[in-house]
């Protein structure tokens, strides 16, 4: 094989040995998960919650202040 075109096909090999690696990890954390759930997922989950109440304060925050006269400044 011309050495040129082994290059690309080693690189493919690597690319779908590493792939593989990361897919057999995830299903076995998976399967060991007494949640169901990848650590990833969980921490998604509690991101997205804290990112909620901080949505939800901003929102009072503002509506507290379009409903006063003063004492909020605008921006």
């Amino acid at each position: 094989m011309d050495p040129l075109t082994a290059l690309p096909v080693a690189g493919t090999i690597v690319q779908f040995v590493d792939f593989g690696n990361k897919l057999l990890s995830a299903g076995t954390e998976l399967y060991k998960s007494s949640t169901g759930r990848l650590k990833v997922d969980e921490e998604l989950v509690l991101v997205t919650t804290d990112l909620k109440a901080v949505i939800n304060k901003v929102q009072r925050t503002n509506f507290l202040c379009s409903s006063e006269a003063s004492g909020c400044v605008k921006a």
